[in-house]
């Protein structure tokens, strides 16, 4: 059995009742049985498989609504593997008295929905490889394969290739049936050997490469097998709600990894050099930048700056939209397309010419991502994997390396593991202002910094030590993400949450915010945050976003991409909030640097959150000033912080000091955007949560 990672109450948290329950559930099954393991115990009993089918059903609910709200990418995960280790289980077999070819428990459509469930698997999931390999990809040798022949027999034409004749087909799936019956499995090696041309053998492996290399065409072509109802020949016996949801999801994960569609060779190209010097390191410095301007100019007629400078800005732009791995995949299958299609059009070359010169041109292309490696001086170990990879599944055996490497001869192989919270920042320069979009969020002048944004400028203060303002982490261009996260609360709002956090003596945990940082930060292992604020200055040196979670408040003043705690509550004695600076220019003010209408400027302008504690190995205090720059006729949210701490974070501290872990308070609330803690918020019931808890 996988090792469970949800084995806490804590764990939970962010969850409902009915997903916790289910996880728990199918987890137990495992512990009896072995399911999720190459080697299974014993098989699900009657009672095990309904039952598995109950929870499947909770965890399809719980992975639909994270199609139109992520909040849990990490619970999505789990809930993706368990449903599909759970569907192959949970069919009912023809001997059941409920056995129907209609109700979505028939082999073939437990199948079908087990793969529009890893179409939402994330490649970096810890048991992503095994579930490709023990479960996906031997439904692709059967199930697949078997149900598309019969699909395509059903309507009477090759409704996924445009390949097979309905002879054909039906010539295919007797091989498929008569060699199943006969073997257990379907013996795809006797064809290679005996009978090459068999019509399966090019039907079965155009599905294994779409699912052992997903990409744009895999989601397609699942689109196409799980559309008709059972009703239409060669239709799935899916339950409506099953196909509808996931005909929907896959045409919006099939055009995320499409590229722009007047994007030709050169743009491809490009987006190749770029993601194989960027993601490997998360660095894209100046030799690769030359080398890559080089390089893809011996391609291109006529390419002179201006063109290399609007193609490195589309895709750069594109890159940071998206740089997964099945966009990287649809990339160099486009690119293997561009020369098929180039050299298909010569009719005076043979088919054996016409292949030398496509592997001629790929060699060509993995040279210089040879050359670029070697850019900064010497060839990585997970370049050189990388290579290896796009070697094997472009077919070439050309060697490349003189025996620096121990070369694979072009046998597949995965690509390397990539930087998973890329900065894309450093694709390019980006000001800072485009960090803080200017309509959501901005800082009001003072005169201690000179610090003023407005009309897309950023002015930073003057003198020895200006503050430095952090750009916002690169989420994405999507203003949903920009309204997850910036947020003006009027002072009538932000009491209301001070008063029924005082009335209620609740903790409340924001759980979206983690899922909308988590593209530009690196956020793992962090709980949801009890508050979140976009731009505070810590002290007179940094300016950044304010992270507050059970540990205490982060930021990323030491990495851009890295949460790094400033304050831990365990050193938190004693916090005060107050308009304008809370003692931060006590002796300025002494000293006579500071006058009294800037004082009073800064009053309107400003307020500061202050917490003194004690340093645990010098004894010295420790005092660190919190300013918010909220402008004129508001009021600030540090207030809250101080609401959460005073009245029931500081006991939860002060109980749990000496322990390794945090007995959370009973009355936690949990919320999924603003609007639901604001509608808590101006409830009257204590009680009563946001709008979309569940009784």
């Amino acid at each position: 059995m996988i090792d469970s990672q949800f084995n806490s109450s804590s764990s939970y948290s962010n969850a409902d009742h009915a997903i916790n329950k289910a996880v728990l559930e199918f987890e137990l099954i495992d512990s009896r049985t072995k399911i999720t393991t190459e080697t299974i115990s014993r098989e699900p009993s009657s009672e095990e498989r309904e039952k598995l089918w109950q929870v499947t059903r909770v965890f399809v609910d719980f992975i639909y609504k994270q199609d139109l709200n992520l909040t849990n990418k990490e619970l999505r995960d789990i809930a993706c593997h368990y449903s599909i280790v759970a569907l192959h289980w949970n069919d009912l077999l023809m001997s059941d008295q409920e056995f129907s070819y209609s109700n979505g428990r028939f082999r073939r459509d437990t199948v079908a929905l087990a793969l529009c469930l890893f179409s939402r698997l994330d490649n970096s999931y810890i048991h992503y490889q095994n579930i490709l390999d023990g479960w996906i990809l031997p439904h692709a040798n059967w199930s697949i394969t078997l149900w598309t022949l019969r699909s395509i027999i059903g309507s009477n034409r090759d409704n996924f290739f445009n390949k097979l004749s309905n002879e054909e087909a039906q010539k295919a799936s007797k091989y498929v049936t008569d060699s199943y019956h006969k073997n257990r499995f379907v013996d795809y090696n006797y064809l290679i050997d005996n009978d090459n041309e068999h019509p399966l053998l090019e039907h079965w492996w155009k599905i294994r490469l779409l699912f052992k290399y997903p990409n744009k065409d895999t989601w397609i072509f699942l689109r196409k097998y799980i559309w008709n109802s059972i009703d239409v020949p060669g239709g799935l016996g899916l339950i409506s709600r099953d196909r509808n949801v996931n005909k929907d999801f896959l045409k919006t994960k099939s055009e995320l990894i499409e590229f722009p569609i007047n994007w030709r060779f050169n743009e491809k190209l490009l987006f190749l050099f770029v993601f194989f010097c960027f993601k490997i390191d998360d660095e894209l410095d100046e030799g690769e930048k030359e080398k890559m301007r080089k390089y893809w100019g011996e391609w291109v007629n006529d390419s002179d700056d201006e063109l290399y400078n609007k193609t490195f800005e589309k895709v750069t732009s594109e890159l940071e939209k998206n740089s997964s791995i099945e966009k990287l995949y649809q990339c160099v299958h486009d690119i293997k397309a561009f020369f098929i299609n180039k050299y298909n059009k010569d009719n005076t070359t043979s088919d054996i010419e016409k292949k030398d010169k496509i592997n001629t041109q790929l060699v060509f292309i993995l040279k210089d991502l040879k050359l670029l490696s070697y850019a900064d001086g010497f060839c990585h170990d997970s370049e050189f994997q990388f290579i290896e990879a796009l070697k094997g599944i472009w077919g070439v055996q050309e060697k490349l390396f003189d025996g620096a490497f121990p070369e694979n001869s072009g046998m597949r192989k995965k690509f390397p593991k990539f930087q998973k919270k890329s900065d894309s920042s450093k694709l390019k320069e980006v000001s800072q202002i485009d960090k803080y979009p200017d309509n959501l969020y901005f800082q009001t002048k003072l005169n201690h910094w000179n610090c003023l944004v407005k009309e897309n400028k950023i002015i930073q203060g003057e003198g020895s030590n200006p503050l430095k303002v952090i750009p916002f982490p690169n989420l994405s261009n999507s203003a949903n993400v920009e309204k997850d996260l910036f947020r003006r609360f009027s002072v009538d709002e932000i009491d209301l949450i001070i008063n029924k956090i005082t009335s209620s003596k609740s903790c409340i945990y924001l759980t979206w915010i983690n899922e909308s940082l988590e593209a530009g930060i690196d956020n793992r292992g962090f709980k949801a945050p009890f508050w979140f604020m976009p731009f505070v200055c810590y002290g007179f040196d940094i300016g950044s976003f304010l992270f507050f979670e059970q540990n205490g408040i982060f930021t990323n003043y030491k990495n851009s991409d890295e949460l790094t705690c400033v304050l831990h509550v365990d050193l938190w004695e004693s916090i005060s909030v107050e308009k304008g600076w809370n003692g931060l220019l006590d002796n300025w003010i002494e000293e006579g640097y500071y006058n009294e209408e800037d004082l009073e400027l800064d009053n309107e302008n400003i307020t500061s959150l202050k917490i003194k504690g004690t340093h645990p190995n010098s004894g010295n205090e420790i005092v660190v000033n919190f300013v918010d720059t909220h402008g004129p006729g508001n009021k600030s949210t540090l207030h809250i912080i101080k609401a959460i701490w005073d009245n029931v974070w500081k006991d939860t501290v002060s109980e749990n000091k000496d322990t390794s872990m945090f007995i959370l308070p009973r009355n936690s609330e949990y919320f999924n955007s603003w609007d639901e803690l604001l509608v808590w918020a101006k409830s009257e019931d204590d009680s009563t949560k946001g709008i979309n808890e569940n009784p």
